[in-house]
């Protein structure tokens, strides 16, 4: 599958658009929540089974390439699943193993989780991932330096500019009262947002059972941040995070393809990957420290 709107010849500002999907699948409850429920691990297998035919069929329709971030164990449990999305031209970047917290990791014991990562990715995806995000976007003082050495080219775990890219750093120290910033590492970060994600909006779980966000809603307030990136921050880039098990629900996978097909409308935007962007990116000059036109 090819970019929708490629990049024209001209240097006329674009707004890069990347839709990504972290595709936790049964990792979610068994590594983040730490159930033992087949109830709750059946909400993970949503994922696989109904969420990402449904988002593919969509990607399909729309002619949009995506991003799909995997721990390592959906793919040994979902290999089909896995292998189908890249034969469908999208990119397979890595999540982790188990979707494993890496904040108090030992650097060794973390090394090892990217490592084994890496192998289980490119054997069953067939391409070796150059992306990654961190569960629950939580990066630990390392993780920057080790994806570096692994050759990745980007990460998508961190808040600190809205639509522009930056060079991630690594070696942070960061304490309850302190903190020092590392160094400029090689990694392009690919900004993430909460207020862009369909967690905090959909996501329902006994006891606490917040009702879920109205479609109208979630679309309305997704539509009004892209609005702004389109008008205000021209040549960057903006990027939805979603799940399978959460967006992959009939009303909201329709919601997502209306507001996809709307975003299609500005000549000054283009859907691709967030390894499109980090390649253009990596391509320029090395004084560029800031996300240029992209």
């Amino acid at each position: 599958m090819t970019e929708t709107s490629p990049r024209p010849a001209s240097k006329t500002p674009q707004l890069s658009v990347c839709l990504t999907f972290d595709f936790d699948a049964v990792s979610l409850w068994t590594a983040t929540f730490r159930s033992e429920s087949p109830s709750e691990v059946s909400r993970g297998e949503f994922g696989p089974n109904v969420g990402v035919p449904r988002i593919l069929e969509l990607l399909k329709r729309q002619r949009v390439t995506a991003t799909f971030f995997v721990p390592a164990v959906t793919a040994r449990q979902f290999p089909d699943s896995v292998a189908t999305i890249a034969a469908d031209g999208h990119e397979i970047a890595s999540h982790g193993d188990r979707h494993e917290w890496l904040v108090r990791r030992e650097r060794e014991v973390e090394a090892e989780i990217h490592q084994r990562a890496l192998e289980t990715l490119t054997n069953i995806a067939g391409t070796r991932p150059v992306g990654f995000r961190a569960p629950g976007w939580d990066l630990s003082p390392h993780t920057i330096g080790l994806l570096e050495e692994l050759e990745f080219i980007y990460d998508s775990s961190q808040f600190g500019t809205d639509f522009h890219p930056y060079r991630a750093r690594k070696g942070d120290v960061v304490g309850r009262y302190t903190w020092e910033p590392g160094e400029t590492s090689a990694l392009w970060e690919m900004p993430v947002s909460w207020e862009l994600d369909d967690f905090p909006s959909f996501f329902i779980r006994p006891p606490d059972f917040v009702p879920g966000g109205s479609v109208d809603d979630v679309r309305s307030a997704w539509l009004a941040e892209f609005d702004y990136a389109r008008r205000k921050a021209l040549g960057g880039l903006f990027t939805l995070t979603l799940h399978p098990q959460i967006i992959g629900r009939g009303p909201r996978i329709e919601m997502l393809e209306s507001l996809v097909t709307t975003m299609r409308e500005y000549e000054n935007v283009h859907f691709t990957t967030l390894a499109a962007v980090a390649s253009r990116l990596s391509r320029e000059p090395a004084d560029a420290g800031s996300g240029g036109d992209i």
